[in-house]
Formats: structure tokens, C-alpha cells, sequence
């Protein structure tokens, strides 16, 4: 899993070297980026690994940002958790914050459950709904 989590830290990393350059930037680079998750049942390794590693990803994103791009560069996250179409408790979201204040989003990820597991769909388009 830490395999496919820092390929994601590079994907991420990437895109901002391509669609920013330092040489016609000449405002604060603000970066937002929102975890959505999926917190049904089956997901539950995934939901341990997600906890474990996205402190991890937002902290290389910042850090990199820091040192190709601007030192007044912003990090802003938040977090999305969903669950089945049908759940009690579809949705458990927290806005974005701003680096250095991402513990609110910190602990809101490592405390997040699993929602519901009832085995309809999942509402990924809710979720995504909610992250933009």
C-alpha cells in the first residue's frame, strides 16, 4: 500500500511542477488538495492505510512546494468520507484547512470510521460532489 501511496505523493508532485513554474508565478502558489475516502466496509485496509499515509502525502506536497515554488506558498486540505448510496451517515466531511493548521483534518481522518456497509453502491459521485 505505501507503494501505491507514493506514487500518488508523485503523481501529485508532478502536476504541480507541470501546471506552475516558478518563472511566471509571481503570486502565493495555493494548492488544494481534499482526501476522499471510502468508508464502507470492504474498505477497511484501505481506510487504515489512508490514515496512515496522507499526513505523510500532504506534508511532502508542502514540502515540496516550499522548495521549487514559493515560501509563501499555501497548502489547504480537507477530508471526505462516504459511504453506501442509502447510508445512515452518507457523508463525513471536514472543510479545507490551511498549513500549518491541517491538525483539525489530521484528526478528523484518523478518527474516521466506517459509515455504513448495507452493499448498495457506493455514492462516489456524492463524495465528489462534496470534495469540490
Amino acid at each position: 500500500m505505501k507503494i501505491y501511496f507514493d506514487a500518488i505523493t508523485i503523481d501529485a508532485q508532478r502536476t504541480i511542477e507541470l501546471t506552475f513554474s516558478s518563472n511566471v508565478h509571481n503570486r502565493p502558489l495555493t494548492v488544494e488538495v481534499c482526501f476522499s475516502m471510502d468508508c464502507t466496509g470492504p474498505m477497511g485496509h484501505w481506510i487504515g492505510a489512508g490514515k496512515q499515509h496522507i499526513k505523510a502525502i500532504a506534508d511532502g506536497i508542502q514540502s515540496e512546494m516550499k522548495e521549487k515554488y514559493d515560501k509563501d506558498s499555501i497548502l489547504r486540505v480537507a477530508f471526505v468520507a462516504y459511504c453506501d448510496c442509502n447510508g445512515p451517515c452518507r457523508f463525513n466531511c471536514i472543510d479545507f484547512h490551511q498549513a500549518p493548521n491541517l491538525e483539525p483534518v489530521q484528526a478528523k481522518i484518523v478518527t474516521q470510521q466506517l459509515l455504513s456497509d448495507t452493499d448498495l453502491c457506493e455514492d462516489v459521485q456524492g463524495g465528489l460532489d462534496k470534495a469540490l
